[in-house]
């Protein structure tokens, strides 16, 4: 079971009442085990419940409980190996499906693209309405169950407070003091930027108190255990607005106490079983396949598999036969040249591309030895050794370029696919010069 850092340490007795009428059945029981008083039980089965005292225990069960309506699901996968390069080295694999009960769809919380500038949800993907699952495979079952916590708690986060994540890193605050594992948040509502640091230390000095003041930030300090490791990290919520560091703090109080009782269920699956959510089925729509990498070797249609070994990341491809080397040197030089010469013209993106892309394939067409006289890596990566002074010389330098890849490799997608990228840079300069 996950834990969430949401609730409160339970002794071996401890209680779940949902109603007072529940805690007095339980105080009865308490009075007859222990020989007390009955308004001493009833404050025994207060504590017992996790409560301050009676008191404390009427104020909240009293409250009406918003109902956990919806759930939102969360998938990682996960391989183990002695050596992460090599897949024959592999420990094990699964899945790890984590069920989190929501007051709100999952979509009020995330989208498609904000997944993307969200802390903790980065690395995941809204595979259904309900439903995030990892893009990549994680190095263990360990790392995946971190991953879902870490994920979960900034769900539960972002739904006990609105806040978002921060798009735009210009935004950032910076914690003044403590910074350690610092996420970037935002609330909608006043569009004022959240910092929210979890360092191991707890311990805030004058000084710091101090540097809060000529900073201009205000500080959030509430029970709440945090997102990134609860009851090792502390977490301290920095914001310039102190109106909203308040609203903070008694949010986050108000969602410890809501979500105490929450266990969020965890299923553990074969690494090849799919997780299919309620919402994925409701669409009728069949899962595609995750991507994975091919095997490496293994020649199709004149090409070869290179890159990732990670699943979830599907192969780059690269032509099976190598080009000579000879033809690499020349190449090297030109496209370094048209990318990284401060000169901007039209085809500098494009060039890149196929700049990028070669000094991959000629790393693997010649590997060190020997008898190589010449370190690979450098025939792509510089120094600038060319200067073309317009755009007739760069689109010159250019069909030279085109001319030794089509001559240098066999017909193959990769080789197609390099000189279609070359072609559309060309087009640029040519337009450019007409």
């Amino acid at each position: 079971m996950l834990h969430m850092g949401l609730g409160k340490t339970m002794s071996p007795t401890a209680i779940h009442p949902t109603s007072l009428a529940s805690l007095k059945r339980h105080a009865k029981s308490i009075g007859r085990e222990l020989g007390i008083a009955h308004h001493e039980a009833l404050d025994e089965a207060a504590r017992r419940a996790g409560f301050k005292d009676l008191r404390d225990a009427q104020e909240h069960l009293a409250k009406p409980a918003v109902p956990f309506e919806h759930s939102a699901f969360l998938t990682a996968y996960w391989e183990e190996r002695t050596d992460l390069l090599d897949e024959s080295t592999k420990i094990g694999c699964g899945r790890l499906t984590l069920q989190l009960p929501l007051r709100m769809p999952l979509g009020e919380l995330v989208s498609e693209v904000s997944l993307e500038n969200t802390p903790y949800l980065r690395g995941f993907i809204l595979e259904a309405s309900d439903h995030l699952e990892t893009r990549l495979d994680c190095c263990s079952e360990d790392d995946a169950y971190t991953a879902l916590g870490r994920a979960a708690r900034a769900l539960l986060f972002m739904a006990g407070t609105g806040l978002a994540g921060e798009p735009s890193i210009e935004r950032e605050l910076r914690a003044p003091f403590l910074s350690d594992h610092c996420s970037y948040w935002y609330d909608p509502e006043t569009k004022e930027p959240v910092t929210l640091s979890e360092p191991y230390s707890n311990y805030i000095s004058d000084s710091d108190r101090d540097s809060l003041k000529w900073s201009d930030l205000h500080l959030a300090e509430t029970s709440w255990k945090g997102i990134y490791s609860p009851g090792r990290a502390h977490p301290l919520i920095f914001s310039r607005s102190e109106d909203l560091i308040q609203r903070l703090e008694q949010q986050l109080s108000a969602m410890v106490e809501s979500y105490k009782w929450v266990k969020p269920g965890i299923d553990t699956g074969s690494y090849a079983a799919q997780f299919y959510s309620p919402g994925r089925r409701a669409s009728g729509i069949e899962r595609t396949p995750r991507p994975m990498p091919s095997p490496l070797g293994v020649v199709r249609n004149g090409s070869l598999p290179y890159g990732s070994r990670t699943g979830g990341e599907a192969s780059l491809w690269r032509p099976a036969e190598p080009m000579p080397l000879a033809f690499h040197m020349q190449i090297g030089p030109i496209l370094y040249a048209l990318t990284y010469s401060q000169d901007e013209h039209p085809a500098k993106k494009l060039a890149y591309e196929a700049w990028s892309d070669l000094s991959q394939w000629v790393c693997h067409e010649y590997l060190p030895s020997e008898d190589l006289n010449i370190d690979t890596i450098s025939v792509y990566e510089g120094p600038l050794l060319l200067h073309y002074d317009d755009n007739q010389q760069r689109l010159s330098a250019l069909s030279k370029v085109i001319e030794l890849l089509d001559s240098g490799y066999r017909d193959c997608s990769p080789k197609r696919e390099i000189l279609k990228t070359l072609g559309r840079a060309e087009a640029l300069l040519r337009k450019q010069l007409s």
